[in-house]
């Protein structure tokens, strides 16, 4: 029987079955390689994958071909525009629930507080000293407007916010983080703002910022130049205001 999705529900995966999306990751792993993606490599792969919990993959092939996620030319397989669209949605729902997770965690909580000096959930490589650093360069008051591309779970936002006074917007691609910050912050809503949002489409209008913060981010982007063009274009002072990008990824 073909199953088909509703095409505007596919942001939420959920119709998804959990074949389907093992089978999205293992092509889409696949696509980084030389390999001639058929079915025998694909089940090789899966195997290496998921051992084990490897699941029957053999109906999964129709509903992802039928639903335009996957396309299937020659016994090859690759994922479509659609396809890669949809993983990245279904990455980000994980990973947003991990940090979730992590934020709730009193035992996390206790790891940043020995590793980064306090605990906003910190998921990256700053620790506090660098974060303070920051903030005294960029001389944030309640009058300036800055944004937190990658922000998480918002904690990092909002103790900016909350140290300077500054109206900060926090942007991130893992809703389930963007939920939990919105729902924690609710009494800072006149200067915490939270959207989820994906750095490679980064909707504001022009000239909306005067600071824009990424704090071990900014090699998710796919397209990291258009990802700077946007970012120049959101500022409110093109080139004499001071943005500061960190990473601790000194290989990109």
């Amino acid at each position: 029987m073909e199953v088909k999705l509703d095409h505007s529900q596919i942001d939420i995966l959920t119709d998804l079955e959990k074949p389907e999306i093992q089978l999205l990751y293992i092509i889409n792993l696949l696509m980084n390689s030389k390999e001639k993606i058929n079915k025998e490599i694909i089940y090789t792969t899966g195997k290496k994958m998921y051992g084990e919990n490897l699941l029957e993959l053999s109906h999964a092939y129709n509903v992802l071909i039928n639903n335009n996620l996957i396309k299937e030319v020659d016994d090859e397989y690759s994922l479509t525009e659609i396809g890669k669209h949809s993983l990245k949605k279904i990455r980000a729902h994980n990973f947003g629930e991990m940090l979730v997770i992590t934020d709730k965690s009193k035992l996390y909580g206790k790891f940043c507080e020995l590793v980064y000096g306090k605990n906003i959930s910190q998921f990256n490589m700053m620790d506090m000293v660098q974060l303070n650093k920051l903030l005294d360069l960029l001389k944030l008051n309640k009058n300036k407007k800055v944004l937190d591309i990658g922000c998480a779970t918002g904690r990092i936002t909002e103790y900016i916010s909350d140290t300077t006074q500054a109206h900060v917007t926090g942007i991130d691609f893992a809703g389930k983080a963007i939920e939990w910050a919105q729902e924690r912050t609710k009494s800072k809503q006149n200067r915490l703002e939270f959207f989820t949002m994906d750095m490679d489409t980064i909707d504001f209008p022009e000239r909306t910022f005067n600071s824009i913060i990424s704090i071990d981010t900014l090699y998710f982007a796919e397209n990291l130049e258009n990802t700077f063009l946007q970012m120049m274009r959101i500022l409110k002072k093109k080139w004499n205001d001071r943005y500061l990008l960190y990473s601790d990824d000194k290989t990109r």
